[in-house]
């Protein structure tokens, strides 16, 4: 269970390029950079304690860059997975983040979303391959 939740993570965080406001962790394609410097800055040169100044430039950093679950949603309307199985991963990453992956009694529920689990794993596995595949391909073909 551990190494699956670690792949989803992993796959997650490196999705395959739909377009480019599709990467986690990048910058939206309305992404104001210069004001995010800025206020940046600004909260460095606070003198208030460091945690706060921490969470305040953590949270100023993520501002307009793409959410995991934003990027797997769009991801699945490209075809490359389901919402059942988005909703089966953010459901799981909350359980896991607040300390309650596993309950001591299978449901059928629990059972359902260890295999919409299972079953986006695939699909991101899938299109990963495909699009180095692809990448490949192209990249033969211009040396050419």
């Amino acid at each position: 269970m551990r190494f699956l939740v670690g792949a989803f993570r992993l796959c997650a965080q490196h999705p395959t390029r739909v377009d480019d406001s599709s990467f986690c962790g990048r910058l939206t394609n309305g992404a104001d950079e210069d004001a995010i410097k800025s206020l940046v800055d600004h909260i460095g040169e606070w003198t208030g304690a460091q945690r706060l100044k921490d969470a305040a430039v953590s949270a100023v950093s993520r501002a307009d860059k793409v959410a995991v679950h934003r990027a797997l949603y769009t991801l699945a309307e490209k075809g490359v997975g389901t919402d059942p199985e988005v909703k089966s991963w953010i459901k799981i990453r909350n359980s896991v983040m607040h300390g309650k992956l596993v309950s001591p009694y299978s449901t059928k529920e629990d059972d359902q979303i260890i295999l919409d689990l299972a079953d986006l794993l695939r699909a991101l596995t899938r299109e990963a391959a495909r699009q180095a595949l692809a990448s490949s391909l192209d990249a033969t073909t211009a040396s050419d």
